[in-house]
């Protein structure tokens, strides 16, 4: 009887745990980003964006630390998973942060004399 109401209780509060380790995780890579550890951060926030209750703010922050990397086509995947994680509060920043990845693709392509597909991103890009 005492065995059963132990595990009654680790049931009730392991995902109590979680949740609140899954927070600091994301006060982690925070710190992390603000320091300039980008791929740090980014490795945290993949993790924490299993979290349904953190899934918005950690795709959201996952899609920052990967623009800050250059991975602009992956910052553009972890702002749209922001956005269908039912982040409508954050939906226009996260579009605008898509249109300032798309620029950036952009840029790069002309850069590298790909003249078509830079217009493609940009034209993409004036859409967010």
């Amino acid at each position: 009887m005492r065995r059963a109401a132990v595990i009654a209780i680790l049931v009730i509060f392991l995902p109590l745990g979680a949740e609140a380790s899954t927070k600091e995780d994301v006060e982690k890579a925070n710190l992390l980003y603000n320091g300039a550890k980008y791929a740090e951060a980014a490795k945290i926030y993949q993790s924490a964006v299993q979290d349904k209750s953190l899934g918005t703010i950690a795709n959201f922050n996952l899609g920052d630390a990967r623009y800050r990397q250059g991975a602009y086509s992956k910052a553009i995947d972890a702002f749209n998973s922001a956005i269908a994680s039912g982040g409508e509060k954050i939906a226009s920043s996260a579009d605008y942060n898509i249109g300032n990845s798309n620029f950036r693709m952009g840029a790069a392509k002309a850069t590298a004399g790909y003249i078509k597909k830079a217009q493609e991103a940009f034209e993409t890009a004036l859409k967010f």
